[in-house]
């Protein structure tokens, strides 16, 4: 169990949901933490990658004007 070691307020998780709420337009998706931010930026890495890396296949199968 991480309860009392996880590394992120969770008395400040109440109030950064609030401001999520009361955006508009509201985000998406709002990661909340240092850890999780580096989560869904390792994500978007890997995911720009992989796009690049099949950019030359995904191309080939547009109808030309």
């Amino acid at each position: 169990s991480r309860h009392g070691r996880q590394p992120n307020d969770p008395a400040q998780f109440g109030p950064a949901i609030c401001r999520v709420v009361d955006a508009s337009p509201p985000p998406l998706r709002v990661p909340l933490g240092e850890d999780a931010m580096q989560i869904v930026r390792d994500k978007i890495a890997l995911v720009a990658s992989e796009l690049e890396r099949w950019q030359d296949l995904s191309r080939s199968t547009t109808v030309a004007a």
